[in-house]
């Protein structure tokens, strides 16, 4: 049974078996071992009244944050005139705050922004307006608010701080707007009375007028301030009690009311949500652990830190950083820990790295496709699915290549002339169409448009496997050389240009970053606007197609339909500019985007199937993540398995990454190597179990195999139990010694009074001194190194306590927000590095621009404060918002830019 059988199986309980209130039966969370990812999975089902029978399901209603949930129903009558036109039975959704256990009042919700995007017959339903002057829409006999001047009365908008606002758009717009609100006005019914949306809970940071998610303190008792998903279902019968009916003259072929007007209000249905706090479970005050790392650990990371600081009260600052800045601090002065995928080509200056492997992932491409809205004249079939999302999508290495080598004709500012015959999309594309033949309709194209994909400006590892296996690709390779496809489809000039694809192709397997090599831009424009003649400025690719951040912002923007592209023309600017134009439609969306696996899980968005070495297409399932880790190869530094995009295993998925939490034991004190170990001890206990709660795997993630678990504990106990080498004596003036030969025995020639261990090669029994007198350098790690690893047995491990590293279990009761905050660079000398090289690097940083870099602390929402000169673990100041930049990407094919790092190993 499928996990949406189970659900609907439970949806189907008799309602005899249920509490009821208020017409509405409520199923509390599915029992404990049913998948965990689904724990607090909520059904209510209406008894009585006129949606008697509706039955709606959340998937997820406890410990949340920013993130996605499905929204499921059963039981609806069918939307009329169709599901693309659900002008009659239909549902509403939106998120509301309020402390009455009974639910929130129509004040505060977040709803009303969306209005001015539908059909001008039926904005009413999208907007606060809940009276009208009689004769315009229907009266709501229930509804009593006074009216202004003109008869119209608007329900304000109450945040959950500071005073109401008024309820038009421009008034609500301080609070939220059509870029930021996560309401739903139209969720149609399909023909068998089911329904599905994908629903964005957000929290006091994406939503400050909510709230949801701040810190209630209760003595000492942290929670976050809970909320609600209301959904206000819709029928064919208006307020006035008037019955609408399809084919009606219009407007009695539609309803036209607010689902704020109290006669609609009456019928909501109010789900109760819990939030993990965003002010965080870890103590103030506590002197904060550094880890550095990418952004594949992110989710990990940020899941673990509240069960650790209550473990053992150690608080955790995990601050997202490009694979090669964190690589840097390991060989840098003053090493902390780095969470990275591959090691730098050169040791570190204080003595060996240990590497332990603590988290399993995927890169790929996450999408956001829907089937277009069809004509009249096409099959029912058709007409049936539409709008609804495409869950299926393969990729091949050339279609990948197509895309970020800006060759479909939609995807640049300017088409050249060798491009002209190229297909305006990838829809469009007779290769696309025959992989993914359920996404085009009868003759017609089903699907909506994708033209380009939104990639992530900071350089990285994981982009450098995307590369490899583009590379690896004899058609791909073949392309980006200037082969044209089978159709005639040919690379875009710039790239051709780039070579990238020659029989070395070096450039093509080391590069980092996803680069943008035409950046030609379309002349300005004019054309006569209502306001007069207008002049648009160039519009460049930057401008038409820019870079996210990083993948959690592609990912939350193609949620909601945010393309990122600046395209919109405001004349009123002083001076003009291209500012960001509006999300696309609901039901007409389609967009693209990387995305490392947990993220895209962690917002519900489902990621293509790419083809494999063996020529089969897999999606980036824990399973097939799996069975490219087992191919892996060990590479020549112990504890590290080599990625291979071109693994050749029928259920390898190719772009599987490996995270692995580094440090230099050497470089450590006592109480940080403790310190660290303990992360890596949890990372490879509890850390291991897949569940929503802190501290758990979240979706997206493979648990661990025993070879990589076995290795992580091994490394902890290195860190852990590593012992400074004894200083030497100083050898005597007339020792013996001699000058202890080029060999590592040394013995009574080479030692003098230190014997062979001091002039022959240290404790290690490495290579001698080139003299008796100096010492040579300690054996970094005392002699305790994590053994090599081997292809990992994909058996995990039928327990996931934690090892003897003192961090037992989480507790559920403990929770922690994983939102993100901008970041800033970790400050003082312990990070000297970072600034050396951000002032080598002024010059170019002043002529790019500069994006925001994500860092999230053990309590989100943190800012460290400055510390002693020295001190190694810095004070977070709780409640304050960091701000930060991160390296700019370049133009250069080869990668050659800060970020990027020539030393990481193939």
């Amino acid at each position: 049974m499928t996990p949406r059988q189970r659900r609907w199986a439970i949806g189907a309980v008799s309602a005899a078996l249920l509490g009821t209130a208020g017409g509405v039966a409520f199923l509390p969370a599915r029992a404990a071992d049913v998948n965990a990812y689904d724990a607090s999975e909520t059904t209510k089902t209406v008894e009585a009244g006129p949606f008697d029978g509706l039955s709606v399901t959340v998937s997820k209603t406890a410990s949340l944050v920013n993130e996605v949930v499905e929204v499921n129903w059963r039981g609806g009558q069918p939307s009329l005139p169709n599901v693309s036109r659900p002008f009659l039975n239909f549902l509403q959704i939106m998120q509301c705050w309020g402390d009455d256990p009974k639910g929130p009042n129509p004040e505060q919700c977040q709803f009303g922004a969306l209005g001015d995007r539908l059909d001008a017959g039926v904005a009413g339903l999208g907007s606060r307006k809940v009276r009208t002057p009689p004769g315009t829409v229907p009266v709501d006999p229930a509804e009593s608010r006074a009216t202004d001047q003109r008869g119209v009365a608007y329900v304000p908008f109450q945040p959950v701080q500071g005073n109401a606002v008024g309820g038009t758009f421009d008034e609500i717009t301080s609070y939220f707007d059509l870029s930021t609100t996560n309401e739903i006005p139209l969720a149609p019914t399909r023909g068998n009375g089911s329904g599905q949306e994908f629903f964005e809970i957000q929290t006091a940071n994406e939503a400050p007028g909510l709230g949801c998610g701040r810190v209630i303190t209760t003595g000492t008792a942290k929670a976050g301030r809970s909320c609600w998903l209301v959904i206000v279902p819709r029928s064919d019968v208006e307020v006035d009690g008037s019955v609408r009916q399809p084919g009606a003259q219009s407007p009695r072929d539609r309803l036209q009311t607010s689902p704020l007007s109290a006669s609609n209000w009456a019928n909501r249905i109010a789900f109760p949500l819990k939030f993990q706090p965003l002010g965080g479970s870890c103590p103030e005050g506590k002197a904060a652990i550094p880890i550095l790392g990418h952004e594949s650990a992110t989710e990990a990371v940020t899941r673990w830190q509240p069960s650790l600081c209550a473990a053992n009260g150690e608080v955790y600052n995990y601050s997202q950083l490009t694979d090669g800045t964190a690589r840097g601090t390991l060989t840098g002065p003053e090493p902390v820990m780095s969470v990275v995928t591959s090691p730098p080509a050169g040791q570190p200056s204080r003595g060996k790295a240990v590497y332990a492997p603590i988290a399993v992932s995927g890169l790929g491409f996450a999408y956001l496709l829907e089937v277009k809205q069809p004509t009249d004249d096409e099959p029912a079939e058709i007409k049936q699915r539409a709008g609804q999302r495409i869950t299926d999508l393969k990729l091949t290495a050339r279609l990948v290549a197509k895309l970020l080598s800006q060759s479909y004709t939609s995807g640049v500012p300017v088409v050249t002339e060798a491009m002209k015959s190229n297909p305006a999309r990838v829809e469009d594309d007779p290769e696309f169409r025959l992989l993914n033949p359920s996404i085009v309709g009868v003759n017609k194209q089903a699907a909506n448009s994708m033209w380009t994909v939104v990639t992530p400006l900071s350089p990285g590892d994981a982009t450098r496997l995307v590369w490899q296996w583009i590379a690896a690709d004899a058609e791909a390779r073949a392309f980006l050389t200037g082969a044209a496809d089978p159709h005639g489809m040919v690379v875009n000039p710039d790239w051709k240009a780039a070579n990238l694809g020659a029989d070395d192709f070096l450039a093509l397997r080391t590069l980092d970053a996803f680069t943008k090599l035409d950046q030609a831009c379309r002349p300005e424009q004019t054309y006569s606007g209502g306001e007069g003649e207008v002049t648009e400025g160039p519009l460049c690719s930057s401008d038409a197609f820019p870079y996210a951040n990083d993948m959690h912002e592609a990912v939350l923007a193609a949620n909601r339909g945010d393309t990122l592209s600046r395209n919109s023309w405001d004349n009123q600017a002083n001076p003009p500019i291209w500012k960001k134009g509006s999300p696309q439609p609901k039901g007409s969306r389609g967009i693209m985007v990387v995305s490392d696996t947990a993220t895209a899980a962690r917002y519900n968005l489902p990621m293509a199937a790419l083809r494999n070495a063996n020529g089969k297409f897999v999606k980036p399932d824990p399973a097939n993540l799996l069975a490219n880790l087992k191919a892996l190869k060990p590479s020549s530094t112990p504890g590290v398995l080599t990625p291979d995009a071109n693994v050749k295993v029928d259920a390898a998925y190719p772009l599987t990454v490996v995270s692995y939490a580094a440090t230099v034991p050497a470089a450590l004190t006592a109480t940080e190597r403790k310190a660290y170990a303990g992360f890596i001890s949890y990372a490879a206990g509890a850390g291991q179990k897949a569940g929503v709660a802190p501290g758990s795997l979240p979706a997206g993630y493979a648990p661990m195999p025993n070879a990589l678990l076995n290795t992580a504990r091994a490394a902890a106990a290195a860190i852990k139990n590593y012992k400074t080498p004894a200083p030497r004596p100083t050898p005597k003036p007339n020792s013996s010694g001699g000058s202890g030969g080029s060999g590592g025995g040394g013995g009574a020639g080479g030692g003098g009074a230190g014997g062979g261990g001091a002039g022959g090669g240290g404790a290690g029994g490495g290579g001698g001194d080139s003299g008796g007198g100096s010492d040579p350098e300690p054996a970094p790690a005392g002699g305790v190194n994590p053994p090599p690893v081997t292809p990992p047995d994909t058996t995990t491990p039928d327990s996931t306590t934690a090892p003897g590293g003192g961090v037992p279990t989480p507790t559920t009761d403990v929770t922690q927000s994983t939102g993100f905050t901008q970041a800033v660079p970790v400050g003082g000398a312990r990070y000297s590095l970072i600034w050396l090289l951000l002032a080598a690097l002024l010059a170019f940083v002043v002529s790019q621009a500069l994006p925001r870099l994500r860092t999230v602390y053990g309590a989100p929402g943190a800012r460290p404060r400055p510390g002693a000169p020295n001190s190694r673990f810095r004070t977070p100041a709780p409640g304050r918002e960091p701000v930060g930049d991160a390296w700019p990407a370049t133009a250069d094919p080869r990668g050659d830019h800060p970020g990027g790092d020539a030393d990481a190993q193939p």
